[in-house]
């Protein structure tokens, strides 16, 4: 196959914008609640396009942190928004998880607190909603993929600065008459470089972002889960034994090289959609070419 190819798809979306936008947020500012409706038992993609005054370059005002409430709930919030790609009008491709039938709403908060120091603004410009069962893909790579709560081993927030998830794809196999459903991430960065230095990166793939499995699921033709396994430090495949939320397993980023552990929490909670699906004979630096503003953000964090 040809190198040069684009072998990674994004499912084009279609789904239906809500509210009135473009909206600006202060600092603890949080929007009004914006109706939406699942006519259901369903799940939800979120897309939300948004900007910051912030740079990822920049020290201490490297980012803006939108927080995700679903029907009011503050406590257990749905997820964080690490507005890593600043002043640039951005794409933030997201999910929102298991939603009941009947009617319900979402708002958004400019988190302060979980914000960099110089962060003071952001921009909504629209948000969309898209019920998967609208969409042309396999349900089950929607309604299993990973919660992801961030790493916290330099600081409590560091995922304000370093390391930050930006795309999640996933891949499908079968085994025999089994589905195997493997997830993956594109890091911004790795801050552990034992054994591989930044040239050695650079050298080999072109790149200095992480790139990671996460996690794996195998499915029976019923939709059984017959085995799970998630990538643990050291880049130990081990039994995934912890939380879920429906059926989305909760991990967290637990090593300065992003492996993981299905233990313990953190204050940055990423729900990232995993709508990207790769072909054949792909290599994983592709998704970066099809998506050049992660060489971007690479670069701002070097």
């Amino acid at each position: 196959m040809n190198c040069n190819r684009a072998i990674f798809t994004i499912i084009l979306l279609s789904g239906f914008l809500l509210g009135q936008f473009p909206i600006e947020l202060n600092p603890d500012e949080m929007t009004e609640p914006i109706s939406f409706s699942a006519g259901s038992d369903t799940e939800f993609l979120l897309t939300v396009t948004a900007s910051s005054n912030t740079n990822w370059a920049q020290a201490e005002s490297e980012s803006a942190t939108l927080m995700v409430i679903v029907d009011g709930e503050l406590i257990d919030y749905n997820q964080d928004i690490v507005l890593y790609a600043g002043e640039h009008e951005h794409l933030y491709y997201t999910s929102l998880g298991p939603i009941l039938a009947g009617e319900h709403s979402i708002q958004f908060t400019f988190d302060d607190a979980k914000s960099s120091d110089g962060a003071n603004l952001i921009t909504i410009e629209s948000i969309e909603l898209i019920d998967i069962a609208t969409i042309d893909v396999d349900a089950d790579a929607l309604t299993h993929s990973p919660i992801l709560y961030g790493r916290d081993l330099l600081s409590w927030n560091e995922s304000t600065h370093t390391d930050i998830p930006l795309i999640m794809w996933h891949d499908i196999n079968m085994v025999g008459s089994n589905k195997r459903i493997t997830y993956s991430i594109i890091f911004s960065n790795e801050d552990s470089r034992v054994g591989v230095g930044l040239a050695d990166l650079m050298y080999s793939y072109g790149r200095t972002t992480d790139i990671e499995w996460v996690y794996e699921v195998l499915l029976s033709p019923s939709g059984d889960i017959l085995s799970e396994i998630f990538q643990g430090a050291s880049h130990i495949t081990t039994d995934f034994e912890g939380n879920k939320i429906g059926r989305h397993p909760l991990l967290k980023n637990a090593t300065l090289n992003c492996n993981f552990t299905d233990v313990g929490t953190s204050d940055y909670k990423f729900f990232l959609s995993p709508v990207y699906t790769a072909n054949d004979d792909y290599t994983r630096q592709i998704l970066m070419d099809e998506n050049p503003w992660t060489y971007r953000i690479m670069a701002e964090e070097l």
